[in-house]
This record gives structure tokens, sequence and C-alpha cells, in this order.
């Protein structure tokens, strides 16, 4: 089983770099008019900034609660696509313990302890190359 991210991952990325760049004009205007004692730009300057921030902020929010969560099985990989590679992501195993840590130090679970062990690698060619 393969997940992926969106394949519009690029365009995420340059909105993204887009709203980072209008704040930090935002905050330019913001310093100038406050340099120059001009209330107008001081507030526009400062306006702008604010509403990117905020529609980031909600937009992001409302992204994370409209999607869903998914479980990979053991052998299951999923890929978080880059603008010019993908980081991936494997469960490679997971075994249940009672106790965690060195045999001097150990932390007992009140109950059990689930030990998850994740392969990471960077993929530069592409995350549909690969077959595992």
């Amino acid at each position: 089983m393969t997940e992926t991210t969106p394949h519009l991952a690029p365009v995420v990325v340059l909105l993204f770099l887009g709203a980072v760049f209008v704040t930090a004009v935002s905050l330019l205007v913001l310093l100038y008019g406050a340099a120059r004692r001009s209330r107008l730009y001081a507030r526009i300057g400062g306006g702008a900034a604010a509403m990117v921030v905020a529609g980031y902020g909600l937009l992001l929010c409302g992204v994370s609660l409209a999607s869903s969560e998914k479980i990979l099985p053991v052998g299951g990989w999923k890929y978080f696509c880059e603008i010019d590679c993908h980081i991936g992501y494997s469960v490679s195993g997971v075994e249940t313990t009672g106790a965690l840590g060195a045999e001097t130090g150990q932390t007992s679970a009140r109950g059990q302890f689930v030990v998850v062990r994740v392969k990471v690698w960077f993929d530069e060619l592409s995350g549909q190359e690969l077959t595992d």
C-alpha cells in the first residue's frame, strides 16, 4: 500500500512562498509608515500582513479538519512530495512490550507500550518509481 501527498504539492509550496513574500512586503510597508509617521501606510501594511497571516491560518486549519487519517500497515509506505524530491516513510515493524529502556532504568507501562519502527529515506528521483 502506498500513500502519496497530492500532485499539486508544488502549487501549495508556491502559494506558501507567495504568502511569505506578501507578508514581508506588508511588514516593510508598515515599517515605512512608522518611519514616516504615516498612519495610512502603517494601517495598510499592518492590515495586509494580519489578513495574510489570518487567512493562511484559517486555510491551514480548514484543510486539516477536512482531511482524513490514514493508517499505514507494516510494509506500507508514504511519500511527502516536495518541489524537486520526495521524502519516504515506511512502517518496518510493530511490537508491544511491558517496559522500555536499559535494565537499570526501565520505565514500566500501565498496560503495554507499542513500539513502531519507521524507516525514512530521501528519494530525489520520484516516489512513483520505487517499488517495495
